[in-house]
């Protein structure tokens, strides 16, 4: 397709001001084809990271809320965060996208260009939710690195970058175990995710089934990761 981008193509029955007529016919087609995956893969990445502080500002509020028990708090994060990845993973694009006049439901905002799910939004939205899911399936190595590596920073810092282990600016032994030990593990957001990544690929799976095996190595990887 590349080798395209400036290769010029010509007819000798076609001629203009008495040369026969050059282009390089291929240069819209090329672009707009690379402008299109580029735009797919910029807006999959935006929704995963879209997802994560969507996920941050729900847990927040919630805490703000209070519960009366941590059980309750955890299955509210758990659902109320669910629901806000999968609208933001799997429906919000299809609506946005969305033609609903030929429905009989003229709705302003669904004035999209797809009325069905034909070649081009297989082609579009269909490729935009499998980038999606497989930039997912890498973000959780995303998450571990920057949660490592923000310990460290912190870890090093206290150390003031010595390398005796004994050096510490802690001043309490539950300051020093706080720093040291690591964060406290989090299991409500981990069943959301797990919910959104069998819910969106059962939902698309039948139409787009690169999604099964996606998902399959999604829930491998957080497993191993999980394990870490």
């Amino acid at each position: 397709m590349l080798k395209t981008l400036n290769q010029e193509f010509s007819h000798p029955s076609v001629i203009v001001d008495g040369n026969i007529f050059k282009a390089s016919l291929c240069n819209t087609w090329v672009t707009d084809m690379l402008w299109g995956q580029f735009w797919n893969q910029t807006v999959s990445i935006i929704t995963v990271i879209l997802n994560f502080f969507l996920r941050e500002v729900i847990i927040m509020m919630i805490f703000m809320i209070g519960f009366h028990t941590v059980t309750s708090q955890t299955n509210v994060i758990m659902v109320f965060v669910f629901i806000v990845q999968f609208f933001n993973t799997a429906v919000l694009i299809t609506l946005i996208n969305a033609n609903t006049k030929e429905a009989g439901i003229d709705i302003g905002i669904f004035n999209g260009i797809y009325p069905d799910f034909n070649f081009n939004w297989y082609s579009d939205i269909g490729a935009t939710i499998i980038y999606t899911m497989s930039f997912n399936a890498l973000w959780p190595f995303i998450e571990i690195i920057m949660t490592y590596g923000t310990s460290l920073v912190f870890r090093v810092l206290d150390k003031g970058f010595s390398l005796n282990k004994y050096v510490t600016q802690s001043k309490s032994v539950q300051q020093y175990i706080d720093l040291y030990s690591g964060p406290d593990y989090l299991i409500h957001f981990k069943y959301s995710r797990t919910l959104n990544i069998v819910f969106v690929t059962f939902t698309y799976g039948m139409a787009l089934p690169w999604l099964f095996p996606i998902g399959f190595i999604t829930l491998i990887i957080d497993y191993v990761v999980e394990k870490l």
